[in-house]
């Protein structure tokens, strides 16, 4: 199964639905559409708030290189753009 990032943000439900059929998971826990990864546990524990977000830095160029070599084909098959480079 690929789930495309935008696919996802665009229609939650219906890739939950997909997700829950393909591994027979019924009721996977829909509240996680509403919490933010780089929240910051110390002062907003539930990952709600929206004055305490740490925006991500940029990645390298190490690290880029070594996220296209892994990753290359799949953007590719994906239609990603910047992935033939």
């Amino acid at each position: 199964m690929v789930i495309r990032y935008e696919e996802f943000i665009a229609n939650p439900e219906k890739v939950f639905r997909e997700i829950e059929t393909l591994t027979g998971i019924p009721g996977i826990d829909r509240s996680v559409m509403t919490r933010r990864i780089n929240a910051n546990p110390l002062t907003d524990r539930d990952a709600r708030s929206t004055d305490d977000y740490r925006k991500p830095g940029d990645l390298s160029d190490a690290e880029v290189n070594l996220l296209m070599s892994e990753a290359r084909d799949t953007y590719k098959a994906l239609r990603y753009e910047g992935a033939a480079s």
